[in-house]
């Protein structure tokens, strides 16, 4: 009598399709985790460049900008690399404007997310592909 030692094409069908539902429902709960870890990140990036930007504030003002207006822009290239060397981030400030001595516009480029001050003055997370756009607000 012969003993058979392998496995069935049946059986081999069967688990590999059994892999690939597990793989199929598991991917997404990682990716979307990963996405949300990054998210967070650059929020707490911006935050930390938004923190030293505000408290700076009054040196800025001191820039060269016209400040007669109660609105200062800042669009040094130089200054804004500095707040973001002094809160040790990794991103790109864009956008920082003042306006009566608090931040109004603010726009932080990290990790490929845009993180933005929103009208509320709580900090938007966008994280941007070629098309889509997903924003998410997040509490100060």
């Amino acid at each position: 009598m012969k003993k058979n030692h392998g496995f069935t094409l049946v059986e081999i069908i069967v688990t590999v399709a059994l892999i690939g539902i597990l793989m199929a429902l598991t991917i997404p709960g990682v990716m979307n985790y990963f996405s949300d870890v990054n998210m967070d990140k650059a929020r707490a990036e911006a935050n930390s460049v938004l923190s030293i930007a505000q408290s700076y504030q009054d040196k800025l003002s001191l820039s060269g900008n016209d400040n007669s207006s109660g609105t200062i822009t800042i669009s040094d290239e130089t200054i804004k690399q500095s707040i973001v060397d002094k809160a040790k981030g990794t991103g790109k400030l864009d956008i920082l404007v003042f306006e009566d001595g608090n931040v109004k516009r603010f726009s932080y480029i990290v990790s490929g997310y845009d993180v933005q001050l929103s009208v509320s003055g709580n900090l938007i997370v966008m994280n941007s592909g070629d098309e889509f756009y997903q924003k998410e607000e997040l509490p100060a």
